[in-house]
């Protein structure tokens, strides 16, 4: 008898063992089910991973871009930010220059005032590449997309006029 007692805790062993193998079966095909759903899903709608490719998309959703205009859009971006990047880097070798001046014991002025004044030229110069990249945008808009892309234009300048620290750094929402 004790035979048929060992066995038979065997075989509830066995069956517990099959039952908790065969839930945990289920429950991960399921799981994988939705992680593959989640994971196509994402696929339809990927950010693009440079910022750039961001703003481009966030242009494109925005504004109602047909793929004509998108391409025109792309190479326009491209070109301003080409012209943009040369003049930023010159600005921020500048800020550099400014601040190794005001490390030393005897900060020249007439140095220090030569840099600040080249800092507002590059400044101007940006102005004027975002302004004639405004314009040339708009050419390709429709008058509805025009409106639009004024508004978005606008909010960006109203953003650089604020005061420093009324700016708010974390948390940006527009381009993520």
């Amino acid at each position: 008898m004790s035979y048929f007692k060992n066995t038979n805790k065997l075989l509830i062993l066995a069956i517990i063992v099959l039952l908790v193998t065969n839930i945990a079966t289920i429950a991960t095909i399921f799981y994988k089910k939705n992680e593959i759903a989640t994971e196509s899903q994402m696929k339809c709608y990927q950010m693009p991973e440079n910022k750039k490719d961001r703003f481009g998309h966030f242009m494109q959703k925005r504004l109602n871009l047909n793929d004509e205009q998108n391409q025109k859009f792309g190479k326009l971006r491209d070109k301003y930010h080409q012209k943009g990047e040369i003049i930023t880097d010159g600005i921020h070798q500048n800020r550099k220059l400014l601040y190794v001046e005001l490390a030393k014991e005897q900060v020249n002025l007439d140095t220090m005032a030569a840099i600040s004044d080249k800092i507002g030229q590059l400044h101007s110069q940006l102005k004027q590449i975002s302004i004639q990249h405004y314009l040339e945008m708009k050419q390709i808009c429709t008058p509805e997309q025009q409106k639009e892309l004024y508004k978005l234009f606008k909010n960006a300048f109203e953003r650089e006029e604020r005061p420093m620290n009324s700016r708010k750094f974390h948390n940006r929402e527009e381009f993520r």
